[in-house]
């Protein structure tokens, strides 16, 4: 009877063993999953961060294009009204008007003043030129 209440209790040891262990695996699988899902959201949060981040780039780009082509339209509307405010050869507005209009460019036959500064070619001077075109093939 010893014996048999021996192996009874043997027995229920195992079964509690193997119990423990089931649950201690089933434990550890479950924690494996949710690590694997952590994991898995956190990489597909980085995804799209990384994915949200390329499309503000490519949208800033855009943007930047698009104000830039506004403001070049914009500035050249402001340039043909400035041009359309000055009055052509023909015109009947610009006889008989003396004072210059801002805006034309000097008569071509008017000189304005220049000043010529005479240079003084030294030995100095032309072995410095001499080295900066050295072994050029000239």
């Amino acid at each position: 009877m010893a014996r048999i209440l021996f192996t009874i209790f043997i027995a229920i040891v195992a079964l509690m063993a193997l119990a423990t262990a089931l649950t201690t695996a089933t434990a550890n699988l479950a924690n494996g999953v949710a690590f694997a899902a952590a994991s898995t959201a956190l990489l597909t949060s980085q995804c799209i961060t990384g994915f949200m981040v390329l499309v503000a780039i490519v949208a800033g780009i855009g943007l930047g294009f698009g104000v830039a082509n506004f403001l070049a339209m914009r500035n050249a509307e402001k340039l043909r009204q400035q041009i359309r405010q000055i009055p052509q050869t023909g015109d009947q507005r610009s006889f008989g008007q003396e004072q210059p209009v801002t805006g034309y460019l000097p008569d071509p036959v008017t000189r304005l003043p220049s000043m010529y500064l005479p240079v003084e070619r030294t030995a100095q001077a032309e072995e410095t030129e001499d080295t900066l075109f050295k072994n050029w093939g000239w």
